[in-house]
C-alpha cells in the first residue's frame, strides 16, 4: 500500500513545479532594426578622406626620406668600422687604433639618434593621423546617426565591430559616404587647415 499512497504525493509534486511555469506569459517578440556602417570605408572614400590620405602618404614620404639617409649613414659608418677592425686583425695589433675607438663612439650615438628619431617620427605620424581624420570620422558617425533615427533604427553599429554576414540592405555606407561628400565643405576646410608635421 506504501506504493499508492506515494504516487498522489509525486504527481503533487510535479503539478507543484509545473503550475508557475505553465502560467508565466509567453514572452513577447520585439522588433529590431539594426543598421550597419563600414566607418573606415566611409572615411577612406570621402572627398576629405581621400584629400587625408594623400596628406598622410606626403608626411610620411617626408619622414621616410630623413630615416632613409640617417639609415645611409649608419651603414657607412658600419661599414667602414668594420674594414678598420679587419685591417687591425690583420695586422694583428693588440691595441685598438684611436681612430677606430672615436668611429666606434660616433656610430652609437648616431644609433641612438636615429632609433629616437624613428620612435619620434611614428609618434608625430600618429597625430596627424587623428588631426586628420578625427574631424571626419566625428561628421560620419553625425551623419550616420541621423539616417538612422530617420529611418527608424534602434541599433547603431559599426561594421568592424561586427565580423558576421549581414543583408545589403541594412549596410548605411553608401548613404552616408554620398551625404558626406554632398554636405564636406565644413570638414574639408578643417582638414585642409591641419598643418603636416
Amino acid at each position: 500500500m506504501k506504493p499508492l499512497r506515494l504516487i498522489p504525493l509525486a504527481v503533487a509534486a510535479v503539478l507543484a513545479f509545473a503550475v508557475p511555469v505553465l502560467a508565466q506569459p509567453k514572452p513577447q517578440k520585439v522588433k529590431v532594426r539594426v543598421a550597419i556602417v563600414d566607418v573606415d570605408r566611409c572615411v577612406g572614400e570621402t572627398e576629405d578622406g581621400l584629400r587625408a590620405k594623400a596628406a598622410l602618404a606626403k608626411a610620411k614620404l617626408r619622414r621616410d626620406s630623413m630615416l632613409f639617409t640617417m639609415e645611409d649613414r649608419l651603414k657607412a659608418m658600419e661599414e667602414q668600422l668594420q674594414s678598420m677592425i679587419a685591417a687591425q686583425q690583420k695586422a694583428g695589433t693588440p691595441t685598438q687604433d684611436p681612430k677606430m675607438q672615436a668611429l666606434a663612439i660616433d656610430y652609437q650615438k648616431f644609433l641612438q639618434e636615429y632609433q629616437t628619431a624613428t620612435k619620434q617620427a611614428q609618434t608625430d605620424l600618429a597625430a596627424y593621423e587623428d588631426q586628420l581624420f578625427l574631424p571626419i570620422e566625428k561628421k560620419i558617425k553625425t551623419i550616420f546617426t541621423r539616417i538612422a533615427e530617420s529611418q527608424g533604427f534602434d541599433l547603431l553599429v559599426d561594421r568592424r565591430s561586427m565580423p558576421i554576414s549581414l543583408k545589403p540592405d541594412l549596410d548605411l555606407t553608401e548613404q552616408v559616404i554620398k551625404e558626406y561628400n554632398w554636405g564636406a565643405p565644413a570638414a574639408a576646410s578643417a582638414s585642409a587647415s591641419a598643418k603636416a608635421p
